[in-house]
């Protein structure tokens, strides 16, 4: 099967970590759910408490969902992982600090 690199900034929950970077190597047919998996494994954040987002001037655009297309991230990517599970879209907007109506959720 065809792979496709993508680089995406981890930030941990633990605001005194560092963010880190890795590039990995996914299945083009890949979704946002796998990418987490693979990043659950290198950094050992709980896939299920990790948001997947594009930024732009330094501000989040968008959120994706588990069943958006990696082949589909074209922006810069960023997995944040929250101390709370991204399960609605309130505590996500509180902790990143945008209104909930501008947080696009494309996937």
């Amino acid at each position: 099967a065809k792979q496709t690199a993508i680089t995406v900034m981890f930030h941990p929950a633990d605001q005194l970590v560092a963010p880190m970077r890795f590039t990995l190597r996914l299945s083009r047919t890949a979704t946002v759910s796998d990418l987490k998996t693979e990043l659950e494994r290198l950094s050992h954040a709980p896939a299920g408490k990790t948001v997947v987002a594009e930024i732009s001037n330094s501000r989040i655009c968008q959120t994706f969902s588990d069943s958006a297309k990696v082949k589909d991230l074209d922006g810069e990517t960023h997995a944040y992982h929250m101390p709370i599970p991204p399960s609605s879209e309130a505590p996500m907007a509180k902790a990143f600090g945008v209104p909930r109506f501008s947080m696009g959720l494309r996937g």
